[in-house]
């Protein structure tokens, strides 16, 4: 099997080679903005310059069965504007992408990653399917231009291409050390955003790269799929196993944190799913946490 990664240096892109990398008889190209991947992954063809970089001859020229598309332009000094602006430009390059693919590799499943955030709120005791329809909130607003060209390609004739929605997606990086972390780090605390009656859903990173692979594979799944672990806590919660492991307070003045951030952490979303087989176990969950949870006290 041959395989395009873009994205590949990101939080999730990096977990994702590391699983391909343990899967046999596959071939790897993966697409980074800047990051050279040499070090880490020393047999995989890499080209950097972003995804808008993936051209249409290097497409014919590897010939991939399935890219995993992870990457999405970020201005993040730009706030609101910069996510406007990454959105429409995503949405612009996904269409030249959907394009390239048709024309260099009609046979590739393209598997989109998206989050839970482009559903918006669910009632208490509901849960989003995948057919429920988009509502999004937080940062979804802007980034659900950037993938409407591939979720409108779902419907085309013959069509072979996969969108994943997750929740929260627990691992070391992105969301958990950007907010948890380094507040923890400054202010000795954890935040602490609204009533804290939300729900938080959880998938660990690794479970989140294993089942990726699993349904690129698969030829039946294909359209939505919606896919979660088994552990839903509130935000206080959450926040009450992370203030026992670090012996420290919760920390309620948020509101330095830009909008955004505290809509998304006041969200209450709970996925659900048509295909059964799509809940998967947290295996360790607790565990994983506290592994994490002990890098930052090691890092304080």
């Amino acid at each position: 099997m041959k395989v395009i990664v873009t994205g590949g240096a990101g939080f999730i892109g990096s977990a994702l080679l590391d699983e391909l990398l343990n899967t046999s008889d596959v071939e790897i190209f993966a697409v980074t903005h800047k990051t050279s991947l040499a070090e880490r992954h020393q047999h995989i063809m890499q080209s950097s310059g972003g995804f808008s970089g993936l051209t249409l001859n290097k497409i014919q020229n590897f010939e991939p069965d399935v890219v995993f598309h992870l990457a999405r332009p970020t201005f993040p000094t730009l706030r609101f504007f910069g996510r406007w602006l990454a959105g429409f430009q995503g949405g612009y390059l996904n269409k030249r992408l959907l394009t390239k693919l048709r024309k260099g590799a009609p046979r590739c499943k393209l598997v989109y990653l998206s989050g839970s955030l482009m559903y918006g709120e669910c009632r208490r005791g509901e849960k989003h399917l995948e057919s429920a329809p988009l509502n999004p909130i937080s940062y979804a607003r802007q980034y659900v231009q950037t993938e409407a060209p591939i979720v409108s390609s779902l419907s085309d004739y013959n069509n072979q291409h996969l969108v994943i929605r997750v929740p929260w997606v627990l691992g070391n990086g992105s969301w958990f050390n950007w907010v948890y972390g380094a507040h923890h780090k400054k202010h000795g605390s954890i935040p602490f955003f609204g009533k804290g009656k939300n729900l938080m859903q959880f998938i660990l990173l690794e479970n989140l790269a294993k089942r990726s692979i699993q349904l690129a594979l698969d030829e039946k799944a294909t359209g939505i799929r919606n896919i979660f672990g088994n552990t839903t806590l509130t935000q206080q919660e959450f926040a009450n196993r992370m203030v026992v492991k670090l012996n420290c307070g919760i920390d309620l003045n948020t509101q330095s944190y830009e909008s955004a951030i505290q809509d998304a952490f006041r969200s209450n979303i709970e996925l659900g799913t048509e295909y059964p087989t799509e809940q998967m176990t947290n295996d360790h969950f607790d565990d994983r946490l506290n592994q994490l949870l002990s890098g930052f006290l090691k890092n304080k």
